[in-house]
């Protein structure tokens, strides 16, 4: 990895030195040569077969866009997952808007699966044009249906120690947001997830909820086609406007099944530290 670390940079001082051409071509040369310098070989990274009694689990990641900052996160959690020995199947989806050369990389570490970009309807958003546009290109997940349980992570994750355990839980299954009094694996009462009519100026808004980081899911296509139809909906009753849409989206989607409470040792973020602190 040191040795990975030094190519990084050579490729970043080479950067500096670019001016003879224009910026276009010299970021997406050195976004190149960044992605090289970060394959691992083929005995740590190569995609393995699963092991019998696993051969239905995955951990998937979802990408859209041309970004090579994600796809630098991508095969960097792709490789640290390989590296701690995970025995699930490592499923990339896709859209057909990113790089082929990110692509043949990526392919080292995941199986690659295009699918469609998702649109979700303006009314699940607090604005759009940012971000989160593009998050509910997500759902394609749940098509996965080879699989009986898939672990949906965000591409920023880099992941300390095994996250196989978390197959064992009961689906759905994510961390929850707003309060840290439940044991891991505890079911949690979606009627949390909602301010109600006592709140004046919030009245019926949502507040609370899972973070979408890492998601245990089952993969059903009937629920895909529920999900596509309503994200993609412009009129639908139970629609409510978020700063996080698709992981509101799928508290609510979820909320009687119910969500089960993944402990934030699994999914630390720095808005999360008083949780993290009581670990």
């Amino acid at each position: 990895m040191l040795r990975c670390a030094n190519k990084v940079r050579e490729a970043e001082e080479r950067e500096e030195d670019s001016d003879d051409v224009g910026p276009e071509t010299a970021s997406t040369e050195m976004a190149k040569e960044k992605l090289a310098a970060l394959s691992i070989s083929s005995e740590i990274a190569g995609v393995a077969e699963s092991p019998a009694g696993c051969e239905r689990c995955a951990m998937a990641v979802v990408m859209w866009g041309t970004s090579p900052g994600f796809a630098l996160g991508a095969l960097v959690l792709g490789a640290q997952l390989r590296g701690l020995g995970t025995a699930a199947d490592l499923l990339l989806l896709h859209t057909d808007e990113v790089p082929q050369n990110h692509l043949e990389l990526l392919s080292s570490c995941w199986r690659l699966r295009q699918v469609e970009y998702i649109d979700g309807a303006s009314g699940l958003f607090y604005s759009k044009g940012h971000r989160f546009d593009g998050v509910f290109t997500k759902i394609n997940v749940w098509a996965a249906t080879e699989y009986s349980k898939v672990l949906l992570l965000d591409i920023d994750i880099i992941p300390l120690h095994s996250l196989d355990p978390l197959f064992d839980l009961h689906a759905p299954a994510a961390f929850h947001r707003g309060r840290d009094d439940f044991s891991h694996g505890a079911p949690v009462d979606g009627r949390l997830f909602f301010i109600g009519e006592e709140d004046k100026e919030w009245a019926w808004c949502q507040g609370g909820g899972i973070n979408a980081g890492v998601i245990l899911l089952e993969p059903r296509i009937e629920i895909f086609q529920r999900m596509l139809h309503e994200v993609t909906c412009e009129v639908h009753p139970e629609r409510v406007p978020g700063a996080g849409p698709e992981q509101d989206y799928f508290s609510r989607f979820f909320a009687s099944t119910p969500w089960h409470h993944i402990s934030v040792s699994y999914n630390p973020k720095r808005i999360f530290i008083c949780c993290c602190l009581r670990v």
